[in-house]
């Protein structure tokens, strides 16, 4: 089953906790970006139910892998 039939599956509270969930490990993230490594060693921008949030961890790989910060003024740009 991908995120995407999941997310059509769930009772509407869970969506909104999954959601909450997913901003969470993003803003750990933007918090501290020396975690990055390791959450991706858990988890791909496939496993996110929101696609924007997968579109956002995508956009911090990427930084990450360029050697870039990973930050709110990085992530914007």
């Amino acid at each position: 089953m991908t995120a995407r039939e999941l997310l059509v599956r769930l009772d509407p509270r869970d969506r909104a906790r999954t959601e909450n969930a997913e901003e969470a490990t993003l803003g750990s993230i933007l918090l501290d970006g020396s975690v990055l490594p390791g959450v991706a060693k858990v988890i791909t921008p496939d496993d996110f139910i929101h696609p924007k949030h997968g579109r956002v961890f995508g956009a911090m790989l990427t930084l990450h892998e360029h050697g870039s910060a990973v930050d709110p003024v990085t992530l914007i740009d």
